[in-house]
Parts: C-alpha cells; sequence; structure tokens
C-alpha cells in the first residue's frame, strides 16, 4: 500500500499526509522505507480508529506535523 499512498501524493503534490492503515503483518510495514514510517499509523483490523492506542499514534503523529 506504500507505493500506493506515494503515488497519490507525489501525483497530488500533497506536502502533508499521515496513512492510517490495518496493515495484517509486520512484513508490510517493514516495505514502508524509514524515511516515511513515522507518517503511518497502524490500526486493528476489527476496531479502525476506534482503538485508543490508533488514536493516540494519530495524535501524536498530527501534533509532529505542526
Amino acid at each position: 500500500r506504500y507505493e500506493q499512498i506515494l503515488a497519490h501524493v507525489n501525483r497530488n503534490n500533497i506536502q502533508q499526509w499521515i496513512a492510517i492503515d490495518d496493515l495484517h503483518s509486520g512484513d508490510e510495514v517493514d516495505l514502508w522505507p524509514i524515511k516515511h514510517r513515522h507518517l503511518l499509523v497502524l490500526t486493528e483490523e476489527s476496531a479502525g480508529l476506534g482503538c485508543p492506542k490508533a488514536q493516540a499514534d494519530l495524535i501524536e503523529t498530527l501534533e509532529l506535523q505542526k
């Protein structure tokens, strides 16, 4: 999904972005380059952003973009 997201970002000249995803394995996270991994907020598949940890991670990621 990283490649899809980055293509969208580049195609639309998006300067600030965050990806929210429910990657199912650690292997998928490893496909995210280190330089962009801080922009990835992981959620649990069944809870999505309803998960308190995902909410906290999203808030932290948004704070870092200020």
